[in-house]
């Protein structure tokens, strides 16, 4: 009976299904065992291509909760980011980078500010970037607005105290600063606000398809707290990090700024300043100048406009390029101090000395001290400085 059964149909079909299984089988096995190894030598190289580039897998760290909650940088409603107030830091003057920071309830970087000023002071605020905030600097003292208050003080002027805030944050272009000259520091009742605004403009000008807000460039930066599977992919593999910043999913990192406030991919947009320089993006530059002058002027505040030193010959040659984009943009300050009657700075003469630069636009603390006598001793030749400390002095 069982004999006569193993030949019916049935019978017959089993020992096919079991090879289609077992062929399945094997062809899925073979499939996964390739892609396998093709993960570990996409590991291996991406890895190999950090190490070139002095990359750790710290690279793709991804924050912890305490960082997201009491990093330096928090997520801003209208200025996509912004330095945290209260933010505290000791340093270690041993350790490159790791620089004593102390950010006031107004977010700048430096002392406590009272909103309410003394009569007799006089207050100044120092917009910009990175090159502002001075990322070269060891401690809130060694950065250039606070050089500059000093040697001001140190003048003696009778009667009179000067105040200056460092109101620069790493990343912002004019744009930001517009927004938060606009909504934040007009509060504090200024008298003059000093403007060194270059570097982030120029990597946001000098593009392809560039637009009037920026957004071809930047993007609004949502805070997450990636889950425990990424993270523990993210502190062992290289090409897990690689892939999450592809994505999108890299921006929270916190190692660098450009991950959650740039659009993906967005060195390809770049456009060689010795190619061509975008004249485009140049006017979009002149008008954010000339909005921040209006703005300014519109609640009494004296504007101060500065020409940026750079370091060219520090520049890495086949990165990205911005030379004659920066010469063009102190083009731009120079033309727009004659036409609205803005005071100029002149800060060229600081450039290209790599003795005072950490990097080609980023002064080193020697760099940030002589920014700061030199801003100093313009300021004191200025005759609206000059007339306003003389009618606080006489008071």
């Amino acid at each position: 009976m069982n004999e006569a059964n193993s030949d019916s149909p049935a019978g017959r079909r089993t020992p096919l299904v079991a090879r289609l299984l077992r062929a399945l089988l094997l062809l899925v096995g073979g499939v996964a065992l390739l892609g396998a190894l093709t993960l570990v030598v996409l590991e291996f190289l991406v890895r190999h291509d950090d190490r070139s580039k002095g990359r750790t897998i710290d690279y793709y760290r991804l924050p912890g909760e305490k960082e997201l909650r009491e990093g330096l940088y928090v997520p801003h409603p209208y200025l996509g980011y912004a330095l945290r107030p209260g933010y505290e830091r000791a340093g270690n003057p041993k350790v490159r980078g790791v620089a004593q920071v102390h950010i006031n309830s107004h977010g700048m970087r430096g002392p406590e500010m009272a909103v309410e000023k003394d009569p007799r002071t006089i207050r100044i605020l120092c917009l910009g970037g990175s090159t502002t905030y001075c990322t070269g600097a060891m401690s809130d003292a060694a950065a250039w607005p606070a050089q500059l208050e000093e040697r001001l003080n140190a003048a003696g002027v009778p009667g009179v105290r000067f105040e200056v805030g460092n109101c620069g944050v790493s990343g912002w272009t004019t744009a930001e600063s517009l927004i938060n000259l606009a909504l934040r520091l007009v509060e504090l009742r200024p008298d003059f606000v000093l403007l060194y605004h270059i570097p982030n403009d120029a990597r946001a000008i000098q593009t392809r398809g560039v637009v009037g807000d920026y957004t071809h460039l930047r993007q609004a930066w949502v805070a997450d707290n990636p889950g425990e599977v990424d993270r523990w992919l993210s502190e062992r593999f290289h090409l897990f990090g690689r892939w999450r910043q592809s994505r999108g999913g890299g921006e929270q990192a916190l190692v660098s700024l450009q991950r959650y406030v740039f659009v993906p991919d967005f060195k390809s947009l770049h456009v060689r300043s010795d190619v061509e320089v975008v004249e485009r993006g140049v006017e979009i530059y002149r008008r954010n100048l000339k909005h921040l002058v209006a703005l300014a002027r519109a609640h009494g505040v004296e504007p101060l406009l500065q020409t940026f030193a750079d370091c060219p010959s520090i520049e890495t040659p086949d990165g990205e390029r911005y030379t004659e984009t920066i010469r063009r943009q102190n083009e731009v300050i120079e033309a727009l101090g004659a036409e609205l009657g803005v005071h100029v700075v002149d800060m060229t003469a600081l450039r290209d000395r790599p003795e005072l630069f950490d990097d080609w636009m980023h002064y080193n603390e020697r760099g940030c001290a002589e920014h700061g006598a030199r801003l100093a001793t313009q300021l004191f030749a200025w005759p609206a400085l000059r007339e306003r400390a003389q009618a606080l002095g006489g008071r």
